[in-house]
């Protein structure tokens, strides 16, 4: 409390502020928002609430607790990105860590607690920044770092979800390994009638990562 006290004193706040506009400042302008929209909105403030709203604090819409979201972070990070790549990287072995043997992933978690689902497209996520994160950073060293997996039985036909903290598997593999069992995941469910792969869950945004591919 006093350190919160200290923050809001008349002495030093203005020396946060500066400091504060100063470090995102400094990461914003490392990117190039170009927009139709007013300079301010698309080049600053956008960026801004992704980065720290989003990102930093997951205080976004339908998650104001504070918690993960597999696919709501990997998405906040295609703006990221170009502001803070190390953070990326670093988001990018959070979500390999939350990956199962299987090659699906949870889909949100919080405190060591986190959920596995049935959706489609979590898991392809971390895919598609990986190679977003490549093409944008050459950094292909990433795909040699070992992350271990999340190890438990695979959900029932009955079961919809599963909230619980999962055990943590001693394999240990790539992250080119990683995604290699996100596709195959992917593949083995098989395609469906219309000739493309099956839809289980989450369907909405499984739909925006086609498009936005």
């Amino acid at each position: 409390l006093e350190e919160v006290k200290s923050y809001f004193s008349s002495h030093n706040f203005s020396d946060l502020w500066e400091e504060s506009h100063a470090f995102f400042s400094n990461k914003i302008e490392k990117a190039s928002f170009k927009s139709s929209l007013g300079v301010k909105l698309s080049e600053f403030w956008l960026p801004y609430q992704v980065l720290t709203s989003r990102f930093y604090a997951r205080s976004g819409p339908y998650q104001s607790g504070g918690a993960w979201g597999y696919r709501d972070q990997a998405q906040d990070c295609l703006t990221v990105i170009d502001m803070d790549p190390a953070a990326v990287r670093n988001h990018i072995f959070r979500l390999a860590y939350h990956q199962f043997v299987e090659g699906d992933a949870e889909h949100w978690w919080h405190f060591g607690r986190g959920i596995r689902t049935r959706c489609s497209d979590d898991y392809l996520w971390l895919v598609w920044l990986t190679c977003l994160y490549i093409k944008r950073t050459k950094d292909k060293s990433i795909l040699g770092v070992k992350i271990s997996y999340l190890e438990d039985k695979p959900l029932s036909p009955k079961e919809k979800d599963r909230y619980k903290i999962h055990n943590r598997s001693e394999k240990k593999e790539s992250l080119l390994e990683h995604l290699k069992r996100a596709l195959d995941l992917l593949i083995d469910r098989g395609l469906g009638i219309l000739g493309i792969f099956v839809i289980f869950t989450c369907y909405r945004s499984l739909t925006s990562f086609i498009i936005s591919i």
